[in-house]
């Protein structure tokens, strides 16, 4: 930018001293021949004294120069009682190979006047010309200044926002995984398909193994999970065998809380540990808050049928629009559902366009869990993750069927 500044100044002062060279011209022009005129006539006056040799050596070029003789004629000479010099005519051969002298008839004053008229115009039509030019550089000259001004604006005002989105992130709380939320649905009156055990380095009972054929499997509970609550019994008050045993009399249906592995390392080096009376209650029987699972099919023009909101103050993915007979219609999303996971795979901590490129690279069909509004504010305040919910998906499956 600075460069383009120099440029400018350069370019503009140019322009300027052409100006001013043109005026000044323009206001001596007219005495500037006869000026000329009475000084060479002073110079020609002292032509036949020896000690101005120089000014001989000055009328002798002109005539040569000019083809002229004298102030007006060669007659000038003889006033002067020198003898017409050789530079007032000029030889030539003729036919016969004889030399023939031929004299100027003009005077040195009119062949100076037409000269001076020939270039005394050139400043009229250079110097125009020129500051044109120039003019047409200053202009781009300021556009690229100007362009050049805007984009380092942008340039500080990126800057700024990329320091104070790094100042925002030093500053901001760092966010923990939270404990999940898992609703099981028994594939069969025998078991729901997992096995636990105390764990005496983690301090809890733990999820052992999991049978692949099983709901709980289905449903996404990792090996390692270290349980929080399960239907509505806090695990910490309890020994494994009573966990067993209340697993086995649970019915049909599961609601277990639980921290994975990986965010029990987390908690770990954090030195943190999970509020047990914030998310009392959330297994429990009476909680009727569930989130929805639905796997929607693009369906000619109206595709997926609904369109996509990020709020700050819900930190999260939104339905915005839903299309009147979209898939998403049919499977009852509504505006303001929150999205929670997308084939599978929990999407909360995610920025918004890595989530849309999920979305689109599913192909015709994806996944997905929801919340409404009240379950969202429910779990949010629990500090609880849901997860998708495997009685939700075997009742769609039976409605579709039906």
């Amino acid at each position: 930018m600075k460069a383009s500044i120099a440029y400018l100044c350069a370019t503009s002062t140019a322009a300027m001293v052409e100006v001013i060279v043109v005026l000044v011209w323009a206001s001596f022009r007219e005495g500037f021949k006869d000026h000329f005129a009475d000084w060479y006539e002073s110079v020609f006056h002292l032509f036949g004294t020896e000690s101005e040799a120089k000014n001989r050596n000055i009328v002798e070029s002109f005539q040569i120069y000019l083809k002229c003789c004298g102030l007006n004629s060669k007659e000038d000479f003889t006033q002067l009682s020198f003898p017409v010099p050789s530079s007032c005519s000029w030889k030539t051969k003729g036919d016969m190979g004889q030399i023939i002298v031929t004299d100027f008839e003009r005077g040195c004053i009119g062949a100076l006047g037409d000269l001076i008229g020939e270039y005394q115009n050139i400043p009229y039509f250079v110097l125009p010309s020129l500051c044109g030019l120039q003019l047409i550089g200053i202009i781009s000259g300021i556009v690229l200044l100007l362009f050049l001004v805007k984009h380092e604006d942008l340039a500080q005002e990126d800057s700024e926002l990329d320091s104070e989105l790094d100042d925002h992130d030093r500053n901001a709380p760092i966010e923990l995984p939270k404990p999940k939320l898992y609703r099981i649905l028994k594939r069969s009156i025998d078991t729901f398909g997992l096995e636990m055990e105390y764990d005496e380095e983690r301090r809890g009972h733990v999820v052992r193994s999991i049978n692949e054929k099983s709901n709980t499997n289905y449903a996404g509970l990792t090996i390692g999970s270290r349980l929080i609550e399960i239907g509505g019994v806090i695990a910490q008050n309890v020994s494994i065998g009573e966990i067993k045993n209340h697993i086995k009399a649970i019915g049909n249906e599961l609601k277990i809380l639980v921290v994975e592995e990986a965010a029990d390392m987390v908690y770990k080096e954090y030195k943190v540990a999970v509020n047990l009376r914030n998310v009392a209650g959330v297994t429990a029987e009476e909680v009727d808050y569930f989130p929805k699972y639905c796997t929607l099919k693009k369906s000619g023009s109206f595709g997926l049928g609904f369109h996509l909101l990020y709020l700050e103050d819900r930190k999260g993915i939104l339905i915005q629009e839903v299309a009147p007979r979209g898939a998403a219609a049919k499977a009852n999303l509504k505006i303001g559902d929150r999205i929670v996971e997308v084939n599978h795979e929990n999407i909360e901590t995610l920025k918004p366009s890595e989530v849309i490129n999920k979305i689109r690279d599913s192909g015709d069909e994806v996944s997905l869990v929801l919340v409404d509004p009240r379950t969202d504010g429910y779990f949010r305040k629990k500090a609880v993750t849901v997860t998708r919910d495997v009685n939700f998906a075997k009742k769609s499956k039976a409605k579709a069927k039906s």
